[in-house]
Parts: structure tokens; sequence; C-alpha cells
């Protein structure tokens, strides 16, 4: 700690050592964070608390992720669905060949989402991919209550399949999407045409969808597990 003759600042923010040795993010130049700062290292260390808080957030929802994705795909395969995962745009690709239904070659791709708030967001690749499959393109979205132990049975039993993300956008809406390059004039002309509980953000220059709650509790609109075959008939 040489690198500030008085040190009083440091031994007075004992913290903010821990964060530098910590933080590959943070400055190895003390003495240019306490110019910078006038010698004041309080709001130094809130940042470097709060992305440290922001990280262990997204590391967590990412595991989160991994588990949901992993037992859903489980599940489908206890239920004698063919499953193949996917890269990019959706997590599944399913047919029915194991299944007592007939098919031919048709197969449906399933994107799976994690819900521990009101709503679910779509990456544009994703929407990409429900618009191009269109019918055959699944949400399956997992709600994960507060303080319910997360395990492969509250995920079977929670999971509901959305179809048709494609047609509750509305056609004029889907189209533009699909074909123009400022996809910013689907947002300011037509944002009425979108379905209730499902909207389309612009946030990234590019179209993403929210799906909200209303849409996978509502058993009009989402269907669990067990009617998973019926529904693609």
């Amino acid at each position: 700690m040489a690198l500030i003759s008085d040190g009083s600042t440091l031994y007075d923010r004992p913290q903010l050592v821990h964060h530098i040795q910590t933080n590959e993010d943070l400055p190895d130049n003390l003495e240019r964070i306490v110019e910078v700062t006038g010698g004041d290292l309080s709001q130094v260390v809130e940042d470097a608390e709060k992305r440290q808080k922001q990280q262990r957030t997204v590391d967590e929802n990412r595991d989160l992720g991994k588990k949901v994705e992993k037992w859903v795909g489980e599940s489908l395969d206890q239920k004698g669905f063919n499953v193949t995962p996917v890269d990019i745009g959706a997590d599944f690709e399913i047919d029915l060949t194991t299944l007592d239904v007939t098919q031919g070659e048709r197969k449906w791709w399933i994107e799976v989402k994690s819900a521990r708030t009101e709503s679910v967001k779509m990456s544009s690749k994703q929407t990409q991919n429900a618009l191009d499959k269109g019918e055959d393109f699944l949400l399956c979205v997992v709600p994960i209550p507060e303080n319910v132990p997360l395990n492969p049975e509250v995920v079977k039993s929670n999971m509901r399949f959305i179809k048709n993300i494609r047609e509750k956008l509305g056609d004029r809406v889907a189209m533009l999407c699909e074909s123009i390059e400022d996809q910013e004039i689907v947002h300011t002309e037509f944002p009425d045409d979108t379905s209730s509980g499902v909207d389309l953000d612009f946030e990234t220059g590019k179209a993403e969808i929210h799906v909200k709650n209303s849409v996978w509790e509502d058993e009009d609109e989402a269907f669990p597990l067990k009617n998973l075959a019926e529904n693609l008939k």
C-alpha cells in the first residue's frame, strides 16, 4: 500500500482494498483513484459492490436457467418425445416419432424460459426463430414461485407451453419484423397490433418479444406438459 504516503484513507476503507485485490474491473493505480475522488472513496466502494451484486444475480439466473432447461428436456424425454438440443434460436427440437401420433417428419422448436418475474423476454434470435417457425415454435415458461425449492418435479408440474407466438404478434407486425431493416417503424406505426400479454421491445435496436404472465396463466393460451402431445396433433 505504499502507493499512498498518508495511507489513512485506505486504512479507513479496508473494503476498498479487498475490492481492488479481487475485482479485475477496478483500476490498479490507487493514487489515480484518490486523485479523481478527492480522497473520498465511498462512491468507488459503492460502485464496486453494486457491480459485484449485479454479477452475482447474472450468475444465479444463468445457473437457474441451465437447471430448468435440463429438467424440461428430461421431462419431455420421459413423456416419449424425441428431444434434440438446439444451439441458436431455441433450446430443443422435438418430434412425436416415438409416440402413438402420426406426424410424419414434422418437428417443433421449444424455447425454455424460467420466470421469477411477471414476464419473460425472448432475444432477437429467439424472436426471429419464432417468426420463421410460426406454429411450429413453442415457448415453454416455467414459473418459479418464491420460497419453493427448485427441483425436477416443481419444473415438471409448473411448465406451461405457449403456441403461435407469431400469431399473437399480429400479421402486420410479424411481417414487418421479418422484412424491414429499421424495425423501429413497427414500434411507432403499429404499437397496438400485438395481442394482450405479448409485446414488442426495440431497446436493443432489434425486435424482441416480452410475454407476460397473463398469457401462461391463461388455460386457453397455455397448456401443461401432460397436454402437450394432444395440442401438437
